[in-house]
């Protein structure tokens, strides 16, 4: 290697090193000022905690959207391994934490940013990969939903293993497939719309053999690998639940709505809404994905997005057959979750985005390189801070990268009463996000915790007992009164064993059960 080779080397990884120093940064800031738990956090948290500790996926509570007559009552277990087992490893390591937990999430999306370079670096060069990778250090929505616990980041760094193997590796051979379906394998362990990767390597399968003669039963091999990696986990679940597939959007993958009830069997649901509604989904979906999106971004992602349409429009390689196939279907279910949830549409497409950009970020690059090569050959080489200069004028006012997380440090020294009421005064009278609160009070205070609403009949207590063992219940104050839920809490008394109060506010009471009633 010659020495101008050793100093380009040198000096991209310390444009590499500065650039995740800096996402550290961002990031750090959010930490910081995280606050309490909210949403799934506590969730995720509670399983990864009890794991730790040796009980499997012990913890348990009900939640509203999931309470329905057409579903069992599911444990808090259905969330997906591959976050619980990282943050259960941390928790081992460097004690059970919300900063623990925070530190474990932010490190997987520093390392997810690595990976995702080296892809960039193979398919689209070093200036591409290293304006992607100011793109994303700098991103607001990488940043909001990465200074969290959920599992953006890890889905982002399985994802960069699966485009790596498909660098490294030769479809016409069989390693590529089987490296490809075990990698897929562990993106669906992380979270279940991995699941479309398996449609995307029979669509590469066919595309190699039409194109490059490659065996299509090389495809089959890669999916015999994806589905071995998943049989552990669909095995218990089926166990458990009675279904493989057991995920948290059961309840509303057929609603079209927040409101409306998604009770429906497929036929049910052509019959009330007719065929066309996936049609329209996907058109009104994708309008409410791109404002959302924006508000996130703050309009960083409208100069990459546009040039990757342009890139598009050009032809350009995207990755490889596998890659586009997989991202093509991911956002096509992404629009159709953002007709009626496009927060949460614009969350799981997130891991997706820096790729895109890349794509779009190469052809700006390319574009700008041959204009200038044109009119001004001195200035070639300035195509891509260029780029990068203009990608970031949205997002130029630096408090942007502390809006909305400003906010005082947490008490970590609370007694439980305390704990009860901050965190059902996050909830107000919304019984919706109940079970959020519970989740965050799970982990906070080490408390198992279920949530009776006012539409679960005291004939199902037998079932909860059974599938959940639950350890304490929350009834709210309207609830407590009603004749209804004063019949489920005899039940409760009757098949656990008792119940003791250990709690209340204005919000609601809160009961121990069975063994722990009497402790």
């Amino acid at each position: 290697m010659t020495k101008e080779n050793r100093i380009k080397i040198y000096a991209e990884c310390a444009l590499v090193g500065l650039l995740l120093l800096l996402a550290f940064h961002f990031l750090q800031e959010r930490i910081v000022h995280h606050g309490l738990p909210t949403g799934d956090e506590g969730s995720w948290m509670s399983a990864a905690a009890e794991f730790a500790r040796g009980n499997g996926f012990s913890t348990r509570w009900l939640e509203y959207l999931f309470l329905q007559h057409w579903t069992l009552p599911r444990p808090d277990d259905f969330r997906y391994p591959g976050l619980v087992l990282v943050l259960a490893a941390a928790f081992k390591c460097f004690g059970i934490s919300l900063g623990t937990a925070l530190g474990a999430v932010a490190a997987v999306f520093l390392t997810a940013c690595g990976a995702a370079y080296l892809v960039w670096r193979k398919f689209f060069g070093v200036k591409t990969a290293l304006v992607t990778l100011a793109l994303t250090a700098f991103s607001l929505l990488q940043l909001y939903w990465n200074a969290q616990v959920y599992t953006e980041g890890l889905f982002g760094l399985v994802l960069s293993l699966l485009l790596l193997a498909t660098v490294y590796l030769h479809p016409a051979g069989r390693a590529y497939w089987i490296a490809a379906g075990i990698i897929a394998g562990l993106l669906y362990l992380v979270r279940p719309n991995a699941v479309l990767f398996a449609p995307a390597i029979v669509f590469a399968g066919i595309w190699y053999f039409k194109t490059r003669k490659i065996p299509l039963w090389h495809s089959f091999l890669a999916l015999g690998a994806m589905f071995a990696v998943m049989t552990p986990w669909l095995a218990r679940s089926w166990l458990q639940f009675g279904n493989p597939f057991y995920i948290a959007g059961n309840a509303g993958l057929l609603s079209p709505s927040m409101n409306q009830t998604a009770g429906f069997s497929v036929g049910g649901f052509i019959g009330l809404h007719n065929g066309l509604l996936p049609l329209k989904a996907l058109a009104k979906g994708f309008l409410n994905l791109t404002d959302t999106l924006n508000f996130f971004e703050h309009g960083l992602e409208i100069l990459p997005l546009a040039f990757a349409a342009v890139a598009l429009l050009q032809k350009r390689t995207f990755y490889n057959a596998l890659a586009a196939a997989g991202f093509l279907l991911s956002f096509c279910a992404c629009c159709y979750v953002g007709y009626a949830r496009s927060w949460a549409a614009v969350r799981y497409l997130l891991p997706f985005m820096p790729f895109v950009y890349a794509y779009g970020v190469h052809a700006m690059i390319g574009l700008g390189e041959k204009a200038s090569g044109r009119f001004f050959p001195r200035l070639r080489g300035m195509a891509a801070p260029f780029v990068l200069a203009v990608c970031l004028i949205p997002v130029v006012n630096p408090h942007r990268y502390y809006e909305r997380t400003l906010a005082a440090a947490p008490k970590t020294d609370r007694c439980f009463a305390e704990y009860v009421s901050a965190i059902t005064d996050l909830v107000g009278q919304n019984q919706t996000y109940c079970a959020g609160s519970l989740a965050q009070l799970n982990f906070l205070c080490n408390r198992n915790c279920v949530g009776i609403q006012a539409f679960f009949d005291s004939s199902k207590v037998d079932t909860v007992v059974a599938r959940f063992r639950p350890k304490m219940i929350v009834v709210t104050v309207a609830e407590e009164k009603d004749p209804t839920m004063q019949a489920i809490q005899r039940g409760f008394q009757r098949t656990c064993g008792g119940l003791r109060l250990v709690a209340e506010n204005s919000y609601g009471r809160y009961y121990m059960i069975g063994a722990e009633a009497k402790k």
